[in-house]
């Protein structure tokens, strides 16, 4: 398994000054960002200079992480790896959203979610091609319900993280 890291800081957002009687442009103390982006400067993925003087604004903490899962296997799952995965993370104010989708491979997934206010939310769709799709079945059953079209399924899953 190959991981790798693109880490994209925009520049300046310029519309923060005209809003600032909306809300803080600072992030919350007790939000979640710090722990995550302490940890992602401590395995030296992002600039860590920014770390000790706290808080940060939301422009600073914008940005984009995209993970890639290269031959992607699970033990259960008998064959070939499943297939070379793009996981796309954007960070907005004191959201996380993200996009999964399938670069190549037997399992297809596509979908988008969000990371907000403590609830993870994720909606996309899966299917199995090429040699071995049958064999998928148990798996894309397991994973969601049966879409419009024949071999597609529907994926949607919420959880509270509390």
């Amino acid at each position: 398994m190959i991981i790798g890291l693109l880490v994209a800081m925009p520049a300046l957002a310029q519309d923060y000054p005209r809003y600032r009687a909306i809300g803080s442009t600072y992030v919350p103390l007790e939000s979640w960002v710090y722990p995550a982006l302490e940890r992602l400067a401590a395995l030296q993925y992002i600039n860590s200079d920014f770390r000790g003087m706290k808080p940060w604004t939301r422009t600073e903490c914008a940005g984009q992480i995209e993970l890639t899962w290269e031959r992607a296997a699970v033990a259960q799952i008998p064959g070939p790896p499943l297939g070379d995965y793009l996981l796309r993370l954007t960070a907005e104010g004191a959201a996380l959203r993200f996009d999964l989708t399938t670069v190549r491979g037997r399992l297809q997934i596509a979908g988008a979610g969000e990371l907000s206010s403590g609830t993870l939310r994720f909606a996309g769709e899966a299917a199995a091609t090429g040699e071995g799709a049958a064999g998928l079945d148990p798996v894309l059953r397991a994973m969601g319900r049966p879409g419009t079209a024949p071999g597609r399924y529907l994926i949607e899953y919420r959880e509270t993280m509390r």
